[in-house]
Order: C-alpha cells, then sequence, then structure tokens
C-alpha cells in the first residue's frame, strides 16, 4: 500500500491554535475567534474586539491581529467574523478552495472510469493520524463525490443555525466553534491538494514519492 493511501472514515477533528494544524486554519481565522497562541498564551482583549491569533500559511507562523491585508491592496479585512453577533444574520459560509478544472477531470474519472479521459489524478486529503496526508487515486470504484472539498463555516452566533442533517448524506465538512476550540466534522477527510496530470507522465511510483514527500517519510 503506498504510504498514506486514503481510507475513508468520518472524519472529526478538534484543534486550538498549534502548528501543524493545517485543513482551513486561514479560513478558520476569518470566522472564528482563535485565543490561544502557539504557546497557549491567552490572546489580548481590546473592548469588544478580540485581537486574534492568525496563521500565516507561507511562512507556517502564527501573528496576533485583528485584521489582514488583501493581497495587492492596501484593503483591510477583518478576521474573526464569527466572533460575536455582529453577524448573526449570517447562518454561516460555504466555501470550496478545489473547485476547478480538477475538479470537472476528477468527476468524470469517478462517474466513467479512468480510461475517459487522458488525465490520471490523485487527491491529498488531510488525516488527524498519521500518516496525516494520505493519497487517494480518484477511480469509478474509489470516485470522488460533488461535495468533497466543500467546507461549511457555521456561526455560533445565528439566528437562524443550519442543521448539520441537511449535509448528512454529503461530504461537506463542518467547522464549528466551542469552548475555544475549532472542531472540523464530515464523512470523508477533506482534500488538502490535488494532482491532475497526463498518465504519461505520471507513473505509480511518482505516487509513492508524494506520499512519501508530503509525510516526511
Amino acid at each position: 500500500m503506498t504510504p498514506g493511501t486514503q481510507s475513508k472514515g468520518t472524519f472529526l477533528r478538534r484543534f486550538a491554535c498549534q502548528a501543524g494544524n493545517r485543513p482551513g486554519q486561514g479560513l478558520n481565522a476569518l470566522f472564528f475567534p482563535c485565543t490561544k497562541n502557539p504557546e497557549n498564551q491567552a490572546a489580548k482583549l481590546d473592548g469588544v474586539s478580540r485581537v486574534l491569533t492568525y496563521y500565516r500559511p507561507l511562512s507556517n507562523t502564527y501573528a496576533t491581529t485583528g485584521e489582514i491585508t488583501k493581497p495587492g491592496t492596501d484593503s483591510e479585512i477583518r478576521i474573526g467574523l464569527f466572533k460575536n453577533s455582529s453577524f448573526e444574520h449570517i447562518s454561516g459560509i460555504l466555501f470550496s478552495c478545489t473547485t476547478t478544472l480538477g475538479k470537472l477531470t476528477s468527476l468524470l474519472i469517478s462517474l466513467n472510469g479512468i480510461s475517459s479521459t487522458p488525465n490520471r489524478l490523485i487527491n491529498i486529503r488531510n488525516d488527524y493520524e498519521p500518516p496525516f496526508f494520505k493519497i487517494q487515486e480518484v477511480t469509478k470504484e474509489n470516485p470522488e463525490e460533488l461535495t468533497d472539498g466543500l467546507f461549511l463555516f457555521h456561526n455560533p452566533f445565528a439566528r437562524n443555525k443550519i442543521p448539520k442533517d441537511y449535509f448528512r448524506k454529503s461530504n461537506v465538512i463542518h467547522a464549528t466553534y466551542a469552548n475555544g476550540d475549532i472542531i472540523l466534522q464530515g464523512n470523508n477527510l477533506p482534500i488538502f491538494s490535488r494532482l491532475n496530470m497526463p498518465k504519461i507522465l505520471f507513473p505509480d511510483h511518482l505516487i509513492d514519492l508524494i506520499a512519501i514527500d508530503f509525510n516526511g517519510i
């Protein structure tokens, strides 16, 4: 078996702000108050607004801030939108960063098999147990579902909360906030990355190397 081969099952992960927690970290900071830094020290409070610890993926570091700058502009973006009732009229945010051309290829293979396309496609899924990055080669027998890659960020202060049962037959990852922790829960492991390449450039041993590289084996 390839190191990190995917095994489908219920995904449940609870974490605070610690280095190494990866799925949706930057997005979690946008919506939820992350009140612990990597040294587990309490973040500062500033009146009603809470100064938040924000994960910077490019440097794999944390910074204490209440807003971030939109890349290429001088515009400031508030983070921690769901830290109080200011946005109680928003029940949640449904987001995906994997809705790309690769998603279309993956769904085509999932429906009709690998022979239906000149490409070969793998998903790298993030698990809470080692090896933390598991490889899924998408096939008709091991498909990617339409809802794979979707994150639903629930607003704990929403006037009208979204019942999780609405998505019980899907692979949507639910992100909720309770008791200082961010909880990710779903029916399958979240997609961390996807690789879509022509079959002629994608031999079996390359999948092994990818799994080894991601997991630092």
